[in-house]
C-alpha cells in the first residue's frame, strides 16, 4: 500500500522510469538527483517574466510555462509544459514539476 502505483497513475507520466522497482513511494527521493542529471535538457521554452530568478544553467522549462516575477528556481529542475510558477515560489533544485501545474 505504499508503492508509487498506490498513489499515482504513472502510465502516461513522462518520468515514470524514476519510479521503476521502488518499494516505497518516498524511495524516489534517493534517486532524484541522479535521474535529473541523466534526463535534463536545459533550456527555456516558456516565458520568464522580468524579476524572476533562475539561479542555475540546469533548468528545463517546457512550452507554454510561465515563471512570474519574484519566483526563484535553482537547478537541477525540470518544469513541464503549461505550468505557472507564481510570485514568491522558491524551487530549491532536485525538482520535477509536471505539466499543467501551479506552483
Amino acid at each position: 500500500m505504499l508503492k508509487p502505483e498506490d498513489f499515482f497513475d504513472l502510465r502516461a507520466y513522462a518520468h515514470r522510469d524514476l519510479f521503476l522497482n521502488v518499494e516505497y513511494v518516498w524511495d524516489v527521493l534517493k534517486r532524484l538527483r541522479e535521474y535529473l542529471e541523466s534526463v535534463i535538457k536545459p533550456g527555456i521554452h516558456g516565458t520568464i517574466l522580468d524579476g524572476a530568478y533562475l539561479m542555475d544553467d540546469q533548468i528545463q522549462i517546457g512550452n507554454g510555462s510561465v515563471v512570474e516575477p519574484g519566483a526563484y528556481i535553482a537547478g537541477p529542475t525540470i518544469i513541464g509544459e503549461n505550468t505557472v510558477v507564481r510570485h514568491g515560489a522558491y524551487v530549491r533544485g532536485n525538482v520535477i514539476i509536471g505539466d499543467h501545474c501551479v506552483v
